[in-house]
């Protein structure tokens, strides 16, 4: 003889409809985003480079102090209903003075100043700075990195845009560092240049790339509503 269980069988209908309303991603769109002219460099003495120069270093400097120069994004408003997917870092890496800097890069803040601060320093495997922010890459400059534009590969894009997608604020303003990882500190140059946002040439500025894609929630469908039924099927049991 055949039973029906009605409570499992409530529980398969009632997990056919939320697989059928978790939200997918429609179509993506991408959005350039040109950096700000406030980035800047602070540096292990509390202090900050100004926003005005064409390029920064990251690591030691002859003048004993270590810099990690943060690069400023504002947000711009997203079509309405889309969120963040992805982000792209595209920086300049301009010139070399180390044969082994590994610098890491960082989401710091998403802030409503501009303003770079003293305290967005970082250094080292375990570096301070803002609360909650969050490692996008590990060695995205090491002492055999190539000169030229280097940008975060697709997992680093990801974990970019997660950081967003739970921080966004259009109007306000993204902050990435360049955090030196094991700087020496002898007194020569230990250090890596950056272009930043004041190079006069366009090309050689940090740029940010957005994904954006609406979230959908799919209708039933006659196949979401045969997979109810199959579950159905398979929770009756023979007494």
């Amino acid at each position: 003889m055949w039973k029906n269980n009605a409570g499992l069988c409530r529980t398969v209908l009632m997990s056919a409809a939320v697989v059928a309303a978790v939200p997918v991603m429609g179509e993506a769109a991408v959005i350039p985003i040109s950096g700000n002219t406030a980035d800047a460099a602070p540096r292990s003495n509390n202090s900050v480079i100004d926003a005005t120069n064409a390029t920064f270093f990251v690591g030691h400097g002859s003048d004993n102090n270590v810099g990690s120069p943060v690069f400023v994004f504002q947000l711009p408003a997203l079509p309405a209903g889309e969120g963040v997917t992805s982000a792209v870092f595209d920086g300049r890496y301009s010139a070399d003075d180390s044969e082994d800097l590994r610098v890491d890069l960082y989401a710091l803040a998403v802030r409503s100043s501009a303003t770079v601060l003293a305290s967005d320093f970082g250094e080292g495997e375990t570096p301070a700075g803002p609360v909650g922010q969050t490692k996008i890459a590990d060695d995205f400059v090491t002492g055999s990195t190539s000169q030229g534009r280097l940008t975060t590969n697709a997992s680093q894009s990801l974990v970019l845009g997660g950081f967003l997608a739970a921080n966004y604020s259009a109007g306000e303003y993204l902050f990435v560092r360049l955090t030196p990882v094991n700087p020496d500190r002898d007194g020569t140059n230990d250090r890596y240049r950056f272009n930043t946002a004041n190079d006069p040439d366009l090309g050689d500025q940090p740029i940010l790339t957005l994904t954006t894609a609406e979230a959908v929630v799919p209708e039933p469908t006659s196949f979401a509503l045969a997979a109810a039924g199959a579950g159905l099927l398979m929770v009756r049991r023979r007494r």
